[in-house]
């Protein structure tokens, strides 16, 4: 449910991945590369890092064609969702009219996919001169996933001859080619495919002294049609890192979307595992939530906070009429003990919590902020891509909640009534005092229809951070 591992503590490896691309389905996010020769030939490997959100039924990840023979070839690898819905499978595709509809590859993995806190390393080998059982395979963290068979995928379909057919050869990391439907929203790391041989995982990840499955720099060859995507270039981040020059176009993908997140530096995300109800919409790498319910609603967080010192921030976007938006934190006890709630409002009103937000009702009101009981004077009006921001220092017990006034590009930070000035600095003026050690859990509660979007860096917050305050990620709350 929540992630607080610190990978990189292995004693194995030294290998760090510093950023990730995010594909936000608001954005219809994807690249793509056309090419004279076929996508591959009998042997390759696809090998990234993804972070999953909870969005539609299907993101497709990487898909190709190939103009081979007379028949129209592609493939994809995408996520599917379970039967269930409640949570995703991979769906490994290839499709060939050229040989009476059979699929030579057609399989969906066995293993479900519901840790939206988590990396995931997936590595998908496929080589046709194997026989038709093991022709795909599939890893997850290191380990062999079996799968469903679907369609026809034990006949006996092999590649077709790399003649000339109609359309283009074509690469897509995002969608399927040429429709917009179910686009991409997730966070891809490390993208490798390789041409011309079938790789394991161990030639790009290895386990810790602690059993963590993790990176490792892959050193083989991609051969003449593989590329290696890590997005290390924000101004370019379709560049092919192989040396082949198979750099890939980008579409609805910008500077921003180049993120820290990683498979070595987990940041905190919405969580949809722990929201009160499903009443939420995700989208942006699961950084932004949208509220469709018209009673009070919460969710929370993918990491909670035990010790160290954070700071987070919360964009509150276009505000809603005869609506309410807010941040707060309280204990994670309190917090996972109310979950299943839908009703629940009051997460703020006990003694190791607060609850800022506007009043019910109209969104252009004043705000109020709620600590056993509610404070309502001498308090901000709630505007239009204002910034709500928390301070905790967990170690001390103390946590500061604050306003940036976009308008007036202003900050304000409160204490514990807003006739005094909170100083997270100097630790002066909480705005919340508790017991040093508990965890605790910041959330977001929306009434009708409002949202917020995290912004997890401090470098790219729009307030003026305050010195010694730290991102809320793994390398910064340990084991």
């Amino acid at each position: 449910m929540f992630s607080n591992e610190l990978w990189q503590k292995s004693g194995v490896s030294t290998y760090s991945i510093d950023q990730s691309i995010r594909f936000n389905d608001d954005d219809s996010a994807y690249m793509y590369r056309n090419v004279d020769a076929p996508a591959f030939g009998n042997k390759y490997t696809m090998s990234f890092w993804a972070k999953f959100t909870n969005s539609d039924d299907y993101r497709r990840i990487i898909t190709f064609r190939d103009k081979r023979g007379s028949g129209y070839p592609f493939g994809f690898l995408r996520l599917e969702k379970s039967d269930d819905s409640s949570s995703f499978q991979l769906t490994i595709f290839e499709y060939d009219t050229a040989i009476s509809s059979n699929y030579p590859v057609y399989v969906v993995s066995a293993m479900k996919f519901r840790d939206y806190a988590a990396w995931y390393h997936i590595v998908v080998s496929v080589d046709y001169t194997r026989s038709v059982a093991d022709r795909c395979k599939l890893y997850v963290n290191g380990t062999q996933q079996t799968f469903s068979i679907n369609g026809n995928s034990a006949s006996s379909g092999t590649p077709q001859s790399q003649a000339s057919g109609s359309g283009a050869n074509y690469w897509q990391i995002g969608r399927l080619y040429g429709l917009t439907t179910y686009p991409a929203d997730y966070y891809l790391a490390e993208i490798h495919v390789v041409d011309g041989n079938a790789y394991g995982p161990e030639f790009f990840g290895e386990t810790s002294e602690n059993g963590i499955w993790i990176p490792k720099e892959f050193t083989g060859s991609h051969g003449s049609g593989g590329f290696f995507i890590d997005g290390r270039d924000s101004s370019d981040l379709g560049d092919d890192e192989s040396g082949n020059g198979n750099d890939f176009t980008t579409s609805g993908l910008a500077s921003h979307d180049q993120v820290s997140d990683s498979p070595t530096n987990n940041f905190v995300t919405f969580n949809p595992l722990v929201a009160s109800s499903d009443t939420f919409t995700y989208s942006n790498g699961n950084l932004k939530s949208l509220s469709d319910t018209n009673s009070f609603a919460y969710t929370g967080l993918t990491q909670a906070i035990k010790t160290g010192k954070y700071v987070i921030e919360f964009d509150v976007g276009t505000l809603q009429s005869s609506s309410s938006v807010g941040v707060g934190m309280c204990t994670l006890d309190y917090f996972t003990s109310n979950q299943a709630s839908t009703t629940q409002d009051d997460l703020g009103q006990q003694s190791d919590a607060f609850l800022f937000r506007d009043n019910t009702g109209d969104a252009s009101t004043r705000m109020f902020i709620e600590n056993s009981s509610a404070i309502t004077t001498n308090n901000p009006t709630l505007g239009a891509n204002d910034r709500f921001f928390i301070y905790v220092d967990a170690d001390n017990g103390k946590a500061w909640v604050g306003l940036y006034d976009s308008s007036a590009s202003s900050t304000s930070i409160y204490g514990s009534d807003f006739d005094t000035v909170g100083n997270p600095a100097t630790g002066a003026n909480p705005t919340l005092s508790f017991t040093s050690g508990t965890e605790m859990m910041i959330f977001v509660q929306y009434y009708n229809g409002n949202g917020l979007t995290i912004e997890n860096e401090p470098s790219k917050m729009t307030h003026s951070v305050v010195s010694g305050y730290n991102a809320i990620n793994t390398k910064n709350l340990g084991s």
